[in-house]
């Protein structure tokens, strides 16, 4: 691997043999090839089967939990009906039946036996955010985290909640585990703008953890690649970009291991302009530039 003048990175491959006299090496003839466009093409086929392994065993998963989870819902069912039920107890039941449901959806959309409605409904980020903060409300009183919120009025955004609350799901679980207690997390939703002048809503989740050493940020949005060793999968990151991207939106992220100043920082950007037409008129379901917003720690 060498890095030519103007930066860019090359793969040269070298062949040759060498003319030996009485013993003594004379002279070597060979030729050194740059094979960059085969390295390319190698990597993108190691990826494409690393998509492909991942849809199966996806599938394979859906199926064996997709009947216990029916189970589980029908028994959530009854204690929500219960009239001897708890008021302060209902609560935890229907979170957990929202939470369930979105697994039960994922299920669906894995096995292929569900299709995602054609238009958007009209979605609170805010909202969508305290739904994830609340489901994880243990963890972060456990890790002793201060979650910071600076949510902007920025109205509703045409979305799948179920699949954004994913994405946001995924950035905060990261966040929680990547500080050592105790520890911040920095929310943030306002208006904002991206490069191509598009208007939408910009999200920023940053924590003040240990941060991802520089050598690996180029590999974090492949799959099974995971900073997190037997805690993670490697796939959070990798679904969210793919999420992200069907809302026409982009995800970015950030990261620094430096001793005094550390963390992660990603960034979302949603615009309004996706399929806001077609659901211009649908229910409401239940902005300046990215900047770095780590802490010193």
């Amino acid at each position: 691997r060498v890095y030519m003048a103007e930066k860019s990175r090359h793969w040269l491959e070298a062949r040759g043999r060498t003319i030996v006299i009485s013993d003594l090496p004379v002279r070597m003839l060979g030729v050194a090839m740059d094979v960059t466009s085969r390295k390319a093409a190698e990597q993108t086929l190691r990826q494409s089967e690393k998509i492909a392994a991942t849809g199966r065993l996806a599938a394979s998963i859906a199926h064996e939990i997709n009947n216990p989870l029916a189970s589980v819902m029908n028994a959530l069912y009854i204690l929500r009906t219960n009239s001897r039920m708890p008021e302060s107890a209902l609560i935890y039941v229907k979170t957990a039946e929202e939470e369930l449901a979105r697994v039960v959806h994922i299920t669906k959309q894995t096995l292929g036996f569900y299709r995602e409605i054609s238009s958007p409904v009209m979605s609170s980020v805010p909202q969508l955010f305290e739904e994830v903060l609340a489901a994880y409300d243990a963890r972060i009183e456990q890790g002793r985290i201060t979650v910071h919120r600076d949510f902007n009025e920025v109205g509703p955004l045409a979305a799948f909640p179920s699949e954004l609350r994913q994405v946001f799901s995924n950035l905060v679980l990261n966040a929680i585990e990547a500080i050592s207690a105790p520890g911040n997390i920095y929310i943030r939703v306002r208006h904002g703008h991206d490069g191509q002048g598009r208007a939408g809503i910009r999200v920023t989740v940053a924590d003040d953890g240990c941060g991802i050493p520089a050598e690996n940020m180029p590999q974090i949005f492949e799959p099974f690649f995971s900073t997190k060793d037997s805690k993670g999968t490697g796939l959070g990151l990798w679904v969210s970009q793919g999420i992200v991207q069907k809302h026409q939106g982009s995800l970015r992220v950030r990261s620094r291991t430096d001793e005094t100043r550390h963390g992660t920082c990603c960034g979302v950007f949603l615009p309004f302009a996706t399929n806001e037409a077609a659901a211009e008129d649908a229910p409401l379901a239940s902005g300046d530039q990215e900047q770095d917003v780590m802490t010193r720690s």
